[in-house]
């Protein structure tokens, strides 16, 4: 038994080496298959960790986008905890919002710091040149524009962009040539904007009005390129072309002020008062702080001669516009026509210091210092009028009035026979100025007879109704006119 027992042990020795065998192998292989996992989980946490730096991205954007800034700033500074100020986008909207809010130097260095970052984020590049853009600083901003094309940038905004600047340093025909070509890179109705707006700086209205119907080609019910052509055929002397696209405006758009007030402003100079005053009321409402809208009421009752209900309006757009030679000519010529020639005295001689090219108020300070007797500064007004703008007849009928009262004769009839040539030469200016040619007929009576007492004639002359007729009729306000100013500019860039 002890012998059988002893020659079975070798093979259940090798039995159970078999079996160990195996068991070690098993617990090899399902090592070496557990080896892999962990790996893949190591993996798929660092993985985890790098989405998150960009996981409140989408709630940034959204917040950014609904302008709620406050709780936008507080979630990108909990983004930027998390990810140890590694985000750039969040840093990006950090410092979108702080242009906004108007702090350029902490914006532009947010921008840097996700250039930083991330060197080929041409968006930040181009916010940077925006920024000192916004800054007044033209020319960094024109370099900073060359660094973000060299970074990828699309090339039609940079070129857009950078006349912008050029626009800014005054140097028209480089920011035309700069428009040309982001308008043959990408044909859109921004660039022909801007493009109508150099033009109309350069005086090229024809131009002009071409890039705006080529813009309102490419945006048809964009209420904006409407109204700005409209102004601009109403500057080019094409009311009823300029009246037609202001109603289109405002069949898509019924409460655009610039489009009322223009619209308006047509109707007054057809005389039709009352109507053109219900157009003001609907302005009124929406801005009731606008100069210009109270200065074309106030030239509203003073159509209807209610004096002092335009005065009042007047002073109002005055209060609003202090600096607004338009205001203050119209005072002068309410005044000047009740009667008040102190106060309209005032009036015109603020309206020549805030506009000094402006002839026909020389011309009514004129007629004003002669009802004050003070001939040799009166003859000093009507000759700057003349110096200015020698084609109107207006002037040249009251200067001769004022000399043949004070006995030149000779000059008077010199005076006259330039009203006459103007006069013929001009179509329908009789027709709208039946007053002016009263005046003239009174005096060339008083130059036949040669006499010297002149009083109704003087009476007739200095109640400046042909002037007023042309004046107090608006064309759209100076703040309404299309023009390349600092806040149109920077809505186009930001």
């Amino acid at each position: 038994m002890d012998g059988k027992g002893e020659a079975g042990d070798p093979a259940r020795q090798q039995q159970e080496e078999e079996e160990g065998s195996d068991a070690a192998a098993s617990t090899t292989a399902s090592t070496a298959g557990s080896k892999p996992r962990r790996r893949r989980r190591a993996a798929r946490s660092k993985e985890s960790k790098l989405e998150n730096y960009d996981a409140l991205n989408w709630r940034i954007h959204q917040l950014y986008t609904e302008q709620r800034f406050d709780d936008c700033d507080k979630l990108i500074e909990l983004a930027l905890q998390r990810s140890q100020s590694q985000c750039d986008y969040a840093l990006y909207v950090r410092g979108m919002i702080l242009k906004a809010q108007g702090q350029l130097k902490e914006a532009q260095t947010a921008f840097q710091e996700v250039l930083r970052l991330r060197p080929t984020n041409h968006h930040a590049a181009l916010q940077i040149a925006r920024c000192l853009y916004l800054s007044g600083k033209f020319r960094a901003a024109l370099d900073v524009f060359d660094q973000a094309a060299e970074i990828g940038v699309s090339s039609w905004r940079v070129h857009h962009d950078k006349s912008m600047c050029h626009v800014r340093l005054k140097q028209y025909d480089q920011a035309e040539q700069l428009l040309g070509r982001a308008l043959a890179i990408y044909n859109n109705a921004l660039s022909l904007q801007q493009l109508a707006r150099v033009r109309i700086l350069t005086s090229d209205l024809p131009g002009a009005a071409k890039a705006y119907e080529e813009a309102l080609k490419i945006s048809p019910e964009d209420t904006e390129i409407m109204t700005s052509l409209g102004l601009l055929y109403l500057r080019m002397g094409q009311p009823s072309r300029a009246f037609e696209l202001f109603g289109t405006c405002l069949t898509y758009d019924p409460r655009d002020t610039r489009a009322i007030l223009a619209a308006a402003s047509i109707i007054q100079d057809n005389e039709d008062y009352d109507v053109a005053l219900v157009k003001y009321r609907i302005s009124a409402v929406l801005t009731p702080e606008s100069a210009e809208l109270w200065n074309n009421i106030g030239m509203c009752f003073f159509g209807k001669q209610k004096y002092v209900a335009a005065i009042a309006c007047l002073k109002r757009a005055a209060y609003l516009a202090p600096f607004e030679w338009m205001v203050a000519f119209n005072l002068g010529l309410v005044h000047l026509t009740v009667g008040q020639h102190a106060s309209a005295y005032h009036f015109f001689s603020a309206s020549v210091k805030l506009r000094p090219k402006f002839a026909p108020a020389y011309g009514l300070l004129g007629v004003t210092l002669h009802n004050l007797k003070d001939p040799e500064s009166a003859d000093t007004a009507f000759k700057r009028a003349i110096q200015l703008d020698p084609s109107d007849p207006i002037t040249h009928i009251n200067y001769a009035v004022m000399l043949f009262e004070h006995g030149d004769i000779k000059g008077a009839a010199q005076q006259f026979s330039v009203y006459e040539t103007i006069a013929d030469n001009m179509e329908g200016f009789k027709e709208e100025h039946g007053d002016c040619v009263h005046t003239a007929r009174l005096l060339q009576t008083k130059l036949k007879t040669n006499n010297t007492s002149t009083a109704s004639a003087a009476k007739s002359s200095t109640t400046p109704a042909a002037t007023a007729a042309s004046s107090s009729a608006q064309v759209p306000p100076v703040s309404a006119v299309p023009a390349a100013n600092g806040d149109s500019s920077q809505e186009m860039l930001l």
